[in-house]
């Protein structure tokens, strides 16, 4: 009976060498998980500012006033008495739009020198449409209560020269608005007895 044939092992081994796709995977795998994961470098943006200007409309004031006074003085000029009298006759006037106005208050200031007569001052207390006088220092307020619209108001005051005084200096006859005292007019005076007098 013959013998069975031998078998053969062949000389290459039949391990299988490992596989690299699987390294290759994991790589490509890899390689994009840190695509994921890395975030581009952050940039500064500087976007331009500029300043921002508000403009209102604020209307201007203007110096129109609704209100007029004039001062027209009387004087002896030759007149011996030791204490001259100069009396103020004052003309005030409102022409504004309203039938009449709010109280309005004259202030009248005394020339250097001068005094307020005490019994001319009662009068004028008095007078037509005067709520009260005043006095304060060398100013004498009258309050009147309305003016009537385009009716001139006329008011007197004497006054008497306690002390002569040389170059007399004019003084200022004011009239405003007490509610609105922006709303105000102004003149002077000077006794027609003084020297070097120039005014009307």
């Amino acid at each position: 009976m013959a013998a069975p044939p031998k078998r053969r092992y062949s000389s290459v081994s039949r391990r299988t060498a490992p596989d690299k796709k699987p390294h290759s995977t994991a790589k490509k795998r890899s390689d994009t998980n840190k695509s994921r994961c890395a975030f581009p470098p952050l940039e500064t943006v500087n976007f331009p500012v500029s300043p921002i200007s508000l403009h209102y409309n604020i209307p201007t004031p203007t110096d129109v006033t609704t209100l007029s006074v004039k001062v027209k003085p009387e004087a002896s000029c030759i007149s011996t008495s030791h204490k001259p009298r100069l009396t103020l006759n004052v003309t005030s006037l409102y022409s504004g739009k309203e039938t009449t106005t709010n109280m309005v208050i004259l202030d009248i200031k005394m020339l250097s020198g001068f005094v307020p007569d005490p019994e001319s001052l009662k009068r004028l207390q008095d007078a037509l449409l005067v709520d009260r006088v005043e006095q304060k220092q060398d100013h004498v307020m009258v309050y009147i209560r309305e003016l009537p619209k385009d009716i001139a108001i006329n008011h007197s005051l004497e006054l008497i020269q306690e002390l002569p005084v040389q170059n007399l200096k004019p003084a200022v006859v004011k009239i405003y608005d007490y509610y609105q005292p922006s709303d105000q007019a102004e003149t002077e005076y000077i006794s027609p007895c003084a020297a070097g007098n120039n005014l009307e």
